[in-house]
């Protein structure tokens, strides 16, 4: 089979190339009406449930449609001080970006057992890493353990 078909492209290979043009020119010719669906309902599986997770949290928070996630892992731990300013200084960067509405960090986030507090002393503000009245001895605690965080 394959010997015939070598067969026919080196004694014909005037029809053979001509053959391949007209098969390229039509090609060509309907270019204008391709399109390649890259939504993400193409890409993904059908009964996909990260999807649909993802797609529901949308929905429930309201979140734009698109987001960037980053994270890291450092030998001194991310509450190390030194790290606390590399947090600052990119949170920083980020927002001073035009195209970035808003970043959400560590050191922003309300921590509520970082010391653990009555209800009563929850309703005031916000205790946090940023604002300096969180006591960073409890804080690795409630990230790993805490139920928002964990």
């Amino acid at each position: 089979m394959l010997n015939s078909l070598f067969n026919f492209l080196i004694k014909k290979s005037v029809l053979a190339l001509t053959l391949l043009l007209v098969l390229i020119g039509s090609l060509l010719y309907q270019i204008p009406h391709f399109s390649l669906d890259a939504s993400s309902d193409s890409l993904a599986l059908e009964g996909d449930n990260n999807l649909a997770l993802f797609e529901k949290t949308q929905e429930t928070f309201q979140t734009s449609s698109s987001s960037l996630i980053i994270s890291y892992t450092t030998e001194d731990g991310v509450l190390d001080p030194q790290q606390i300013k590399y947090l600052r200084a990119l949170r920083d960067d980020l927002l001073a970006l035009k195209r970035v509405a808003s970043v959400t960090s560590i050191l922003d986030v309300p921590l509520f057992q970082s010391p653990p507090l009555s209800l009563i002393e929850l309703t005031g503000d916000a205790i946090t890493i940023d604002n300096g009245k969180a006591d960073m001895s409890f804080i690795a605690g409630e990230f790993r353990r805490g139920p928002l965080y964990a």
